[in-house]
Order: C-alpha cells, then structure tokens, then sequence
C-alpha cells in the first residue's frame, strides 16, 4: 500500500496603513496523517504566536476597566486575526485572561474579570461571535514577577493574555 503525502505551504501577510500586523505561514498535509487536524493545530499555534504578541501593547489605566485609547490599534490588531482564523473553517474558542495584581485576592480577582468582560465586549461590538470568546479574570494567580521589589513587576505581573484552542 502507497502512503501519499501533499504538503502545501501558503505565506500570507496581512498589511494595513501601519505596516505588517503578522504574517501567516499556511501548512497543510494530508495523506497518512490526519491533514486537518494537523493544519487546525498549526493555525492554533501561529495565533497564539500573534496573539501574545499583540496582547502587550493592551494596558489599563490603573484601577479601571475602561480601555484607554491607546490600546485601541493593537485590540483592533487582535480582531483581525481573530477574524482571520475564524475564516479557516475551524472551530476556535479564544480566551481572554486577566492577570492583575493591585489589592487583596478577592477584589483583584473581581476587577481581573471585569478587564477581561471589557475586552470581550470590545471585540463583540467590533463583530466577533460571542461564543467563540471566553473571558476569564485569573487575579494574582499565574504571577510572573515574584519579587514586587522589583522596578518592572507590577507590569509583569498586570497583564492581558488572549489563546487560542
């Protein structure tokens, strides 16, 4: 019995008036191995490659949930991948977490989760399916920064994560 395999290999760059907000690389195989499961896996790990990427220039004022402008473009950059990969034909969930790390344990996990319901709202209004967005505020679990010592922990440690699965 013959095993054929057929991979294709795609680029796409997404350009806008700012530049290059990511560039794709498209995978596809078929044959012995499930081919789309393989190409549903690769789209996975390359959105998460852009959404972390993306999600760092996302910043709240401190003590509100309420987006500043100045994360308006990178936001907007999220949406477009997201519509991008919603595109693909496969199901996604996407996941907003909120790490913050401001006052006690119950309070910074309750303004975690209203970031996070911030963010999905935002993307909602801007056309995306609210099933396929989850919103999760993690408060001081998940801390990257330990020693609050340190000059660049709160940042760290104050953060917006979006995933893909």
């Amino acid at each position: 019995m013959k095993r054929v395999y057929i991979i294709i290999v795609m680029l796409t760059l997404l350009v806008t008036a700012s530049g290059i907000i990511y560039k794709r690389i498209r995978y596809e195989q078929s044959g012995y191995i499930d081919g789309r499961g393989a190409a549903r896996a690769m789209y996975a790990i390359e959105a998460n490659n852009h959404l972390e990427k993306l999600t760092k220039n996302i910043r709240f004022a401190y003590d509100t949930s309420i987006l500043p402008s100045e994360s308006y473009a990178a936001l907007d950059s999220v949406i477009t991948v997201i519509k991008t990969y919603e595109k693909e034909g496969f199901r996604y969930i996407f996941h907003i977490h909120s790490h913050q790390q401001n006052r006690n344990d119950t309070l910074e996990t309750a303004y975690a989760q209203e970031v996070a319901s911030s963010i999905k709202q935002y993307v909602v209004n801007a056309g995306i399916s609210s099933d396929i967005i989850k919103a999760v505020g993690i408060g001081r679990k998940n801390r990257l920064c330990l020693d609050e010592t340190e000059p660049d922990c709160f940042r760290q440690n104050n953060r917006l994560e979006i995933h893909v699965d």
